[in-house]
């Protein structure tokens, strides 16, 4: 059976991009990713933004040194990516520049990122 999982994301204030991303595969390949995906990231749940820019569960603690922590999550961020491209799960993304929209596209005019699902 194949399984698909989907995210999607924009900026702030959702003024410049908006993009959906998804990954798919075999449930048997996605198995063997959980397990390695678990062994580098324990129960912490990943969130690339937090993670690239040191916030979340990813800021550095009191007693953390924050150039190390900053260190640590780039490398903790690589070796996901690395996991994810050696996975054999296939993915596929899709950005809007809502800039380029708004102006060359001003009818198709968007007031919240649900709408993009419509």
């Amino acid at each position: 059976m194949l399984s698909v999982f989907g995210d999607e994301s924009h900026d702030e204030r959702c003024e410049r991009v908006f993009t959906v991303g998804i990954l798919f595969g075999f449930s048997e390949t996605w198995a063997i990713l959980e397990s390695k995906w678990r062994v580098r990231n324990g129960t912490v749940p990943f969130h690339a933004n937090n993670c690239d820019s040191d916030k979340g569960d990813f800021a550095p603690g009191e007693e953390e040194d924050p150039n190390q922590k900053h260190k640590d999550n780039k490398a903790l961020y690589k070796d996901n990516t690395i996991l994810l491209a050696e996975s054999g799960l296939l993915g596929f993304a899709s950005n809007v520049d809502l800039q380029a929209q708004a102006k060359y596209l001003p009818s198709l005019h968007i007031d919240s990122p649900s709408l993009h699902y419509s």
